[in-house]
């Protein structure tokens, strides 16, 4: 099973709601979702020590370690929040799929999405400015794509871009309600 993962995640690109349902057909229990889920997130751990300096010495080890406690406790536990809130979102929209699927259609996409994600932080080690902006904007577009795509097939929806849309639409809102809430601090 998890020998064929590389393979899985290479192929995904070309039928990204075939690769979803093949993933449920062969019934993930707990276990694996959260390995999946912690994979996708060494994954951008590794893309992290690789584009970020970090400090030397002591500081340096402990900025290491809480990057890595990071990406193998803090990401999972986001990751299943967003299932459990895309499950909630999308059950409003009379979305078919429940926790279990949701939840795999997050940490699915985000283990697909992962080595874009990793190679666009690699990228930033070159990219000042603007070129730094685009990527990290791409990167995360084809991220929220992936994403939608998983959920929709999920939960039964044809149309992934209308997922697409309300995830950007939910981001969106989620950094203007946070930008207000820093002026108000400020």
């Amino acid at each position: 099973m998890i020998s064929h993962l590389p393979m899985q995640m290479a192929t995904a690109w070309g039928d990204l709601r075939g690769s979803y349902r093949a993933l449920m057909e062969g019934a993930p229990g707990e276990g694996r979702l959260f390995f999946i889920a912690v994979l996708s997130s060494l994954i951008y751990f590794a893309g992290t020590m690789l584009s970020e300096t970090a400090p030397a010495g002591e500081e340096g080890q402990a900025w290491v370690a809480s990057h890595f406690l990071s990406a193998i406790l803090w990401r999972p536990l986001m990751l299943y929040a967003v299932g459990a809130t895309s499950c909630l979102i999308l059950r409003g929209f009379d979305g078919a799929g429940g926790w279990v699927e949701s939840r795999a259609a997050v940490f699915w996409a985000m283990l697909i999405a992962a080595p874009v994600l990793f190679l666009a932080q690699i990228a930033t080690v070159a990219a000042h400015g603007t070129a730094l902006v685009i990527i990290q904007q791409i990167a995360a577009l084809i991220a929220a794509w992936v994403l939608a795509v998983m959920l929709a097939e999920a939960h039964g929806i044809a149309r992934s871009w209308a997922v697409f849309a309300g995830l950007v639409g939910v981001i969106l809102v989620f950094l203007i309600l946070i930008r207000g809430l820093f002026l108000l601090v400020t």
